[in-house]
């Protein structure tokens, strides 16, 4: 009889015994494992249990924050009846007789684990933190979608709802043509003065060139027809070399293809909205009548599979031009002027780019049909805008004295017969 009650506690023991189980990781830590002394958390069985997993290193800086934060508002939106709970710090979580180890030294442990809450049914894992609300639903046979899914899917319905034509010629024709010219001076690397306007009438073409040794095979050609319209800028730089074709319809600028992608432009009304086929984007224009000479714009762009939707502003408030990323409020460039319509001058200029971590205070003079930008940070960027006769912008004199470079941007015009 002793025999039988000692041989059921051992079967007893072993059928209880809790099992070890690890969450997935990314990490490849072959068979030099440490681990490390962390929490130690019990769930209360009978009961399901969600949580949402987002440890890491010290040394890793966190940029999953939002993603876990989205997910467990979309998790307790969801799955009210549910015990949600989140997991942040390293130790070994029991879920009934699992003991779930998250605990891999240096490991980043990322994702959603689900449980029913039997103590015998073992918990299952999401590697990764995003449609965790479809996870649980197939864990329990419901049929609930992440609102953010369904956010893209009616922003994309919305997006592709302007891209019709209705234009308005004078209106639309002019966005076009502010658009070109915004892209000719992006080209040409002005960002501080009024949006240069090359075009006289019956120009052909614009050759502008390069007298700095580095940059001396570094060319830019741009193009017109006979009504005015900018149809081909070639660009070379590096020895690499990239054509943008631009195409009209009825005057109105339609296409514009290059090496690498093309957008298609769609006139709205009031706006003009470009669709850039390759990276599945869209960006609506639109003019401020306080500011006529520039375009002010917002796109929207998707992460494929995540998501995410990304949101770029240009937009003048008060004085200061402004690009924001709306999905963060993060300011990219910023420049302010005393006349952001540049008529009185001297102007100043306050100019901040957040790429190159710099800020730049700038006056900007005019002397007769010359522009001279002057700033006065130690990096000492000056700018000579210098036009002929003919009121044609002759050479851009360039002095960089932090770099030590000096040299001038020279213009060369064609005209039709």
């Amino acid at each position: 009889m002793k025999f039988f009650v000692l041989l059921f506690f051992i079967f007893f023991s072993f059928v209880n015994a809790q099992q070890r189980i690890d969450f997935p990781t990314e990490n490849n830590f072959g068979d030099q494992v440490e681990f490390v002394d962390g929490v130690t958390k019990i769930f209360e069985s009978n009961r399901p249990v969600i949580c949402v997993v987002n440890v890491i290193p010290e040394m890793m800086v966190e940029v999953e924050l939002k993603n876990v934060e989205r997910e467990y508002e979309e998790l307790k939106r969801n799955f009210p009846q549910i015990n949600i709970q989140k997991i942040n710090q390293y130790g070994s979580y029991t879920f009934g007789k699992y003991i779930v180890g998250i605990d891999k030294k240096n490991a980043e442990y990322k994702g959603v684990i689900f449980w029913s809450g039997v103590p015998r049914e073992k918990p299952v894992f999401l590697d990764d933190l995003l449609l965790s609300t479809e996870f649980v639903s197939e864990q329990t046979n419901q049929n609930k979608i992440s609102s953010y899914v369904t956010d893209e899917l009616e922003l994309r319905d919305s997006l592709k709802s302007l891209l019709v034509n209705h234009p308005q010629k004078n209106y639309s024709e002019k966005l076009g043509k502010l658009y070109v010219n915004e892209l000719i001076n992006n080209v040409m690397i002005n960002e501080f003065l009024p949006q240069i306007d090359l075009y006289r009438k019956n120009l052909q073409s614009v050759k502008i060139k390069f007298d700095l040794p580095i940059v001396a095979n570094n060319s830019i050609n741009i193009f017109y027809d006979e009504l005015g319209n900018t149809t081909l800028i070639e660009l070379m730089r590096d020895g690499k070399k990239t054509n943008i074709k631009l195409e009209y319809e009825d005057n109105f600028l339609r296409r514009m293809s290059s090496n690498e992608k093309v957008n298609d432009f769609y006139y709205n009304n009031k706006n003009m909205i470009i669709y850039e086929n390759s990276d599945d984007a869209y960006e609506i224009f639109s003019l401020n009548p306080n500011y006529p000479s520039r375009l002010e714009s917002i796109k929207f762009f998707f992460e494929d599979g995540k998501y995410i939707t990304y949101r770029v502003n240009k937009f003048f408030d008060k004085n200061c031009f402004r690009i924001k990323y709306l999905s963060d409020s993060l300011e990219f460039k910023k420049y302010c002027t005393s006349d952001p319509n540049f008529k009185n001058f001297p102007i100043k200029i306050d100019y901040y780019n957040m790429s190159h971590e710099k800020r730049y205070d700038l006056t900007l003079t005019k002397e007769k049909n010359n522009y001279y930008l002057r700033d006065k940070s130690k990096e000492s960027w000056n700018q000579d805008f210098i036009y002929n006769k003919n009121k044609e912008l002759e050479k851009i004199f360039i002095n960089y004295k932090e770099k030590n470079l000096s040299y001038h941007v020279l213009f060369e015009y064609k005209y039709y017969d």
